[in-house]
């Protein structure tokens, strides 16, 4: 019982997380360029 629940949150996990990464995709894709760095009060 205790492994099928652990696979299915595994399972879940996999999924939406593919799905967040394929909006970001989108996001990219639609803005047409990547913008990469870190905020400048960071360093």
């Amino acid at each position: 019982m205790q492994k099928s629940v652990f696979y299915g949150a595994l399972a879940a996990a996999v999924v939406l997380g593919g799905a967040a990464g394929a909006a970001t995709l989108d996001d990219v894709k639609a803005r047409g360029n990547l913008n990469c760095g870190v905020s400048t009060g960071l360093v």
